[in-house]
């Protein structure tokens, strides 16, 4: 069961079937698309496009400030220390500096209406629905290239109909099983605090910690139970219970490839989607059609990478778990083989 083993066969299964990135693409493509039809819809393209305007150039203007004290003989350690001040006070200080680019937030409220407010709540909601339809295809577009089968639109559709309410429904206990013990621990520390603040104190720390290593026990006890529900083609309870059941005495191994995930998705966050929503804002505030076509194509170029490692992290998910069960296969092998060998000697 090693890790290496895992990547290497995610990655040349990704780059052999470059289609599988399809909905997690399809995914970061429609949503600012749909942000921008939403603006543009309510009248709020105008007024937000000139906020974003205003706020690119009090970051220049901040950032320019902290560079001419340092390159003027100011302390590096100072100057930094004053700019990070800056970012953590900003509030009054940005209000102040728009009021001075005769920018007022008061241009918001005329489009504060309940044309504006339903159509919100709509586009929320198609939102809210196209992203959990595409992460669904997007696992079951993988199912298909792991089971060898075609991969094309008809089959994914297909097989994403098929696990739409399966996969609500593991989503739901999932979320109630990290938050009904939350919110009755909430619920005790509150009359803790009541009858004695200091025993409010004392538990609450405790409740921190016991809450932590339940929510880790959780994660890792259920870690495969998406893919054993596409895989194996599970209910949503056998799949728990599956996942519950394997992971037993390997709770290290799991919680290794858990990190991995982990690490994968913050260094997609951190290193794609900030500079992915710096070039977004850059194209609201671009007057130069050449610029404009540049920046659009660095945009799509930084979506198809986010949606190749967004689609790897899907991939190396379910292929962990076939590795993962492997392994357990063959420890068994071997549990099998050396009771028969010892049977066989008595």
């Amino acid at each position: 069961m090693g890790i290496d083993k895992i990547f290497t066969t995610s990655f040349s299964q990704l780059k052999k079937n470059k289609v599988l990135v399809a909905p997690v693409l399809i995914s970061l493509i429609l949503l600012p698309l749909l942000v921008l039809i939403y603006l543009n819809i309510s009248g709020l393209y105008g007024v937000s496009t000139d906020l974003i305007k205003i706020s690119s150039q009090y970051d220049e203007d901040q950032f320019k400030n902290f560079r001419d004290n340092v390159t003027q003989g100011g302390s590096f350690t100072a100057s930094l220390l004053e700019y990070l001040d800056e970012g953590n006070q900003s509030d009054d200080k940005f209000d102040k500096y728009s009021e001075e680019q005769g920018f007022e937030l008061e241009q918001f409220i005329p489009f504060i209406n309940r044309k504006n407010i339903v159509l919100l709540i709509i586009f929320v909601i198609i939102s809210i629905v196209l992203s959990f339809y595409l992460s669904i295809a997007s696992y079951a577009i993988v199912t298909l290239n792991i089971k060898n089968q075609k991969l094309n639109l008809s089959n994914t559709v297909k097989l994403t109909n098929r696990f739409i309410l399966k996969f609500l429904a593991l989503k739901i206990i999932l979320f109630l099983l990290i938050m009904i013990p939350l919110i009755l621990g909430i619920g005790i520390l509150i009359l803790l605090y009541i009858l004695n603040i200091w025993l409010g104190v004392l538990i609450t720390i405790l409740f921190v910690f016991g809450y932590l290593a339940y929510l880790i026990y959780i994660l890792i006890k259920f870690y495969f139970a998406v893919p054993i529900m596409f895989i194996e083609e599970q209910s949503v309870l056998k799949s728990f219970r599956y996942s519950y059941q394997i992971t037993k005495n390997n709770l290290l191994h799991v919680l290794l490839l858990f990190g991995v995930m982990f690490g994968l998705g913050w260094a997609v966050s951190g290193l794609v989607s900030t500079p992915k929503f710096n070039i977004l804002s850059l194209l609201f505030t671009s007057n130069n059609a050449f610029l404009f076509l540049i920046i659009l194509v660095i945009g799509f170029l930084l979506l198809i990478l986010e949606s190749f490692v967004l689609t790897f992290i899907n991939v190396f998910y379910l292929y962990s778990y076939i590795d993962f069960k492997d392994g357990i296969k063959k420890k068994q092998y071997i549990v099998d083989n050396s009771i028969r060998k010892a049977r066989s000697k008595q």
